[in-house]
């Protein structure tokens, strides 16, 4: 099992119609409960909540399907997930990513992440148009 918390914003672009509008995402902070079963450490299925601190709070679950390649000492990883904003708007979409676990020792390690999220359903998007955020995060990670 792993535990990971991060910080992160980025860019958010929406488009309609006619227009598309882009700004800086809501910073956020990021905590993911990763398990791996049978001893495979190539496979990591991930239960993650993001909160945005920025603007309101909102809360998101983010369940997340992680494959881990070790480097050297540190591991890549790629990632996809399906972010669902639930509290106070409503938002689902698509997320694909990949980052970087930096050990410091058996327990700590820095870890890094790049994401590109797609929101195409929710209360809050209006009819015809689409969000997306591309996120960078930087934070702590716990193998327990």
């Amino acid at each position: 099992m792993a535990v990971d918390a991060r910080l992160g914003s980025g860019s958010l672009t929406s488009s309609g119609d006619s227009d598309t509008t882009t700004a800086r995402a809501p910073t956020n902070v990021q905590f993911d409960v990763g398990f791996m079963f049978d001893g495979d450490r190539e496979l990591e299925w991930v239960l993650g909540t993001i909160i945005q601190l920025e603007k309101q709070v909102i809360l998101a679950l983010n369940p997340k399907m992680k494959l881990m390649r070790d480097i050297g000492t540190s591991e890549l990883y790629a990632f996809a997930g399906l972010p669902w904003y639930v509290a106070p708007v409503r938002r689902l979409g698509v997320e694909l990513g990949g980052g970087l676990y930096i050990p410091v020792n058996d327990v700590f390690g820095w870890v890094t992440n790049l994401s590109i999220q797609g929101f195409f359903a929710g209360a809050d998007i209006p009819d015809g148009q689409a969000v997306l955020a591309i996120n960078g995060a930087f934070g702590v990670r716990f193998a327990l």
